[in-house]
């Protein structure tokens, strides 16, 4: 439809949408990630699907988190003043009430 040779017919034709039961038609996509989308695209890619997650892992090692080579990721931060440390998000909770306390 950018093309100079398009005329009236063809651009209603492409505003009325695609053949949903075609295998030309983009219909219904979702976003996944590239690690899932190649062990299903093909189980002998298997292996480069673990490294690759494990690699955005590692990449996406954070502030007050380490590198570690068996369990990946891990938290390593410390709270100060009797902050208690939630290890899932890696974030302290600091000691206080609404009136009171540290940020």
């Amino acid at each position: 439809v950018c093309g100079q040779g398009v005329n009236e017919s063809m651009l209603q034709a492409w505003l009325a949408g695609g053949n949903v039961s075609s295998g030309e038609t983009a219909y219904r996509y979702t976003f996944m990630p590239i690690a899932d989308f190649l062990s299903g695209l093909d189980q002998r890619l298997n292996d480069a699907a673990i490294t690759l997650r494990k690699a955005i892992e590692y990449r996406n090692c954070r502030t007050g988190q380490e590198w570690d080579d068996i369990e990946g990721c891990i938290c390593t931060r410390t709270c100060e003043n009797g902050g208690m440390l939630d290890r899932a998000t890696c974030t302290c909770s600091c000691r206080g009430d609404r009136a009171h306390g540290w940020k």
